[in-house]
């Protein structure tokens, strides 16, 4: 018994310091366990979620693709990833990398599912200005007429821009000269 006590402790210790969204769902998607890294996303307090569905939460259109990805981790028995966007009403956009997978009673039967969803929003806007500063650049040497190349010691790569081999008179992905 202080075994079980002290282990319900530390899944609850988990579950509350997780910036994760940590949740299971019942077989009919409503939510009975809803952490506060998911709270946060959604902008509600977990207590208030519990019960709820994902249509009441993020509305009919959402609802309905976050249902087929649940029916095909509980159908199909096994662990899924993906990435998802979820549009919490109010018009907030969360890409998140969300893993899901069975919960099965101890006759094998399906209770539902468990999901933990990590945050990739920050990261997508990051990799969206690297790739606008790069275009940026691009449009900038491409106006200069100003070619670049690279040379990778360790792997004896080279990379030449387009203006390089037009420079050179060259066709590109021609040999290059040494």
């Amino acid at each position: 018994e202080e075994t079980l006590a002290r282990q319900e402790h530390l899944m609850r210790a988990v579950l509350a310091a997780s910036t994760d969204a940590i949740f299971v769902k019942d077989r009919q998607g409503r939510y009975t366990l809803f952490n506060d890294g998911a709270a946060r996303m959604v902008g509600r307090p977990g207590a208030a979620v519990l019960g709820q569905t994902d249509e009441e939460i993020f509305g009919p259109e959402v609802a309905r693709e976050l249902a087929l990805f649940d029916r095909a981790v509980i159908d199909g028995g096994r662990v899924i990833t993906r990435e998802e966007t979820l549009v919490i009403p109010g018009g907030e956009t969360w890409s998140v990398w969300t893993t899901k997978g069975p919960l099965l009673a101890p006759d094998g039967q399906p209770l539902g599912l468990f999901g933990i969803s990590r945050d990739l929003s920050e990261r997508k806007r990051a990799e969206a200005a690297l790739q606008e500063s790069e275009q940026r650049l691009r449009l900038a040497l491409d106006a200069a007429h100003a070619g670049i190349w690279e040379w990778t010691l360790a792997t004896n790569q080279n990379y030449w821009s387009d203006e390089m081999w037009r420079l050179y008179g060259l066709e590109p992905g021609s040999q290059v000269p040494t």
